[in-house]
């Protein structure tokens, strides 16, 4: 997922999407929600970056 994020960021979208296909094939359940929640312990503005970065990439 941080490589989904970091990809994303640094606008490489194809990559990004690359990533979070492979990862949503992986686990089936994973949403923006579900790993923030595993996350939650990160400050809330790189989690916030994190998080929006992962919907650009593609994580529902």
């Amino acid at each position: 997922m941080g490589l989904a994020a970091a990809l994303a960021a640094f606008g490489r979208p194809e990559e990004a999407r690359a990533v979070i296909a492979e990862a949503t094939r992986i686990d089936q359940g994973l949403t923006v929600a579900s790993f923030d929640a595993v996350v939650g312990q990160v400050p809330d503005g790189l989690r916030e970056r994190v998080c929006s970065a992962l919907r650009q990439a593609g994580l529902s």
